[in-house]
């Protein structure tokens, strides 16, 4: 389970009650992990919130852009393409072609003309004057160096990082430990 303490909503309520976004997002959390011991769900293990894993991301969004898994939009957001990545949707038992576009009518109406897919999803939205002093300085560039991208994948079968190896296109059963 992961922690979401950073998105476009958490950014804008937090500046709406005048706190830091560290401190908004802790409220919350504390207020989650209680209702998750008051209903006696177990608790899992590790719990990194995406604050504290951005590097990750960056690493990730990169190797998507490179296998154009993922791509960058004018303004700089970026989004996921669910049409490029044909086991989207596998582990959840979901069907692609039976997904509606919008179907829950959540379309952020200013993303539906950015996006390539109604259904495509945000891995990285670009800095907006709104978010205030919210940002990571990132560079996220679609030019990834074969070097680089080559770097990427050793990481991530040291680290036997299965869903990054996956992506790849390497078989993740020649890495079980």
């Amino acid at each position: 389970m992961n922690i979401t303490d950073v998105d476009d909503k958490t950014i804008r309520d937090s500046q709406k009650e005048g706190k830091s976004l560290k401190d908004f997002t802790e409220f919350y959390t504390k207020g989650f992990l209680e209702d998750l011991k008051t209903l006696n769900i177990q608790m899992p293990d590790i719990m990194p919130k995406a604050t504290e894993e951005i590097d990750g991301m960056v690493k990730l969004i990169k190797i998507l852009l490179k296998k154009k898994i993922a791509y960058k939009t004018e303004n700089g957001d970026i989004y996921f393409s669910i049409s490029k990545f044909k086991e989207y949707g596998k582990l959840a038992n979901l069907n692609l072609k039976q997904l509606k576009k919008n179907a829950d009518g959540r379309l952020n109406v200013a993303d539906e003309y950015e996006k390539e897919d109604a259904r495509d999803f945000a891995l990285w939205k670009a800095y907006d004057k709104r978010d205030g002093d919210v940002f990571w300085e990132e560079d996220i560039e679609i030019n990834v160096s074969d070097k680089e991208y080559n770097q990427l994948i050793e990481e991530a079968i040291k680290n036997n990082d299965l869903e990054l190896l996956k992506l790849n296109g390497i078989d993740k059963t020649k890495w079980k430990k």
